[in-house]
């Protein structure tokens, strides 16, 4: 996953973060995690997608094929990135389970009573948690992932789009018991703002994020890769950040 929030003027650093997130999907980012170990040959080749905002409506892309063959329509949102004062990028590896289709790719973004809400996630809800889960009253799931159904559960909880801010979703968070999931690493945007979830049970290596600065712009990654002058720290687990976009230039 990668995010930017604030307005990036360089075309090359659109450019830097979208090959960034090729080569996480194809592991070439040097980081070194526990699934590698077992299985060498991973990548994330379940397809992509790339929301980002401009004028406080957003955009959407998904496509079912993996990231690194479709390089050029990757690309080709340069303009558009540019313009947005936030965007993210999600490459997709399928749990085992859940199908490869363009409905199961992130992010997903829906109409939560007249706001734009976008979500993408990685990791994995237990199906143990899952079953506890009520059926969505006021949304229709599209795909089968346990994504999308955690999408909407934190948004029934929320019941509001004013409710979306760092102490709410802490409270429905800190209520999820560590054992129903490996990862809730999470983007939940609106036009005005972005909260990034950062909380795992197990794989550290794998699930850790990591944040840096670029002229202004705050860039959150599931890895470090090269940027100029770039210098990446870690965010500690159970981490939840906010982070505004109204008052950007």
């Amino acid at each position: 996953m990668l995010l930017s929030v604030g307005n990036i003027k360089e075309k090359s650093i659109i450019e830097y973060l979208l090959q960034g997130i090729i080569d996480m999907a194809l592991e070439k980012t040097g980081e070194q995690h526990e699934i590698l170990k077992k299985m060498p040959e991973f990548k994330h080749d379940s397809g992509w997608g790339s929301a980002w905002v401009y004028n406080n409506e957003i955009s959407l892309i998904k496509s079912p094929k993996p990231i690194f063959e479709e390089k050029e329509k990757l690309f080709s949102l340069t303009n558009y990135l540019l313009n947005s004062k936030w965007f993210l990028i999600h490459a997709r590896k399928a749990s085992p389970g859940y199908e490869v289709k363009t409905e199961n790719v992130h992010p997903f973004v829906v109409d939560f009573k007249g706001t734009p809400v976008v979500f993408a996630h990685n990791g994995e809800v237990k199906k143990s948690f899952l079953e506890t889960m009520p059926e969505p009253k006021n949304f229709v799931l599209t795909g089968t992932t346990d994504s999308e159904r955690f999408f909407y559960y934190l948004l029934e909880k929320l019941e509001s789009p004013k409710n979306i801010n760092k102490p709410n979703v802490e409270i429905i968070l800190n209520s999820i018991p560590e054992t129903e999931y490996s990862g809730l690493n999470f983007f939940l945007a609106t036009p005005e703002k972005v909260l990034v979830n950062v909380m795992h049970s197990k794989r550290p290596k794998y699930f850790t994020m990591k944040k840096t600065i670029v002229n202004g712009a705050i860039i959150i990654s599931s890895e470090k890769f090269t940027i100029p002058n770039a210098t990446w720290e870690e965010i500690p687990n159970h981490t939840l950040l906010e982070l505004q976009v109204n008052n950007l230039p």
